[in-house]
């Protein structure tokens, strides 16, 4: 498991998550109860971060100095329904997504790229519990495939690549 306050072997978290933190189960609960349900299994000979349970997580790097940048995964959407979780999210139904945040300010605002139910290919902004959909187009996800998700931001412009080919763009000037 990595990013979890029950695990006191940190090794493999740290080969493959070093200067990273879950902003919503920070580092500093190592020592104390909870914790996040990621862990690095194989699947086909590679590495993958897979989340055991349903439990919301959001694994970060960077710092308030970063600007324009780009952000990329390999990502696998296995789940098309949401689920319920008694946690603030106010809008957007409980609806699975998996993707990269980005231009994060906290925990609670942040931009998001990826799939939604496994139909959709999303840019959003959260804002506390909201999420706005800034745009969307619909995109039906293979599940048994990954796919190359790249985020590239510059100025208040948002571009969004789908293993190499750009599929959204969306101006926004929340936070640059």
């Amino acid at each position: 498991r990595v990013f979890d306050a029950r695990e006191t072997d940190a090794h493999v978290e740290n080969a493959f998550f070093a200067g990273w933190r879950n902003a919503l189960a920070p580092r500093l609960q190592r020592a104390g109860k909870g914790g996040t349900a990621l862990q690095i299994i194989e699947d086909a000979g590679r590495p993958v971060l897979e989340m055991a349970e349903r439990i919301p997580a959001l694994v970060i790097a960077g710092d308030a100095s970063w600007g324009d940048y780009e952000v990329a995964c390999d990502v696998r959407c296995l789940a098309a329904e949401g689920f319920p979780y008694p946690h603030d999210e106010a809008t957007w139904d409980f609806q699975a997504k998996v993707g990269v945040a980005f231009r994060v300010q906290d925990s609670r605002r942040h931009y998001f790229a990826g799939f939604q139910r496994g139909r959709l290919l999303v840019i959003a902004a959260r804002e506390n519990a909201n999420w706005i959909v800034i745009n969307a187009a619909p995109f039906t996800v293979d599940r048994n495939r990954f796919y190359h998700l790249k985020a590239v931001c510059r100025g208040d412009v948002i571009e969004i690549f789908v293993d190499g080919a750009k599929r959204l763009t969306a101006a926004d000037p929340r936070w640059c």
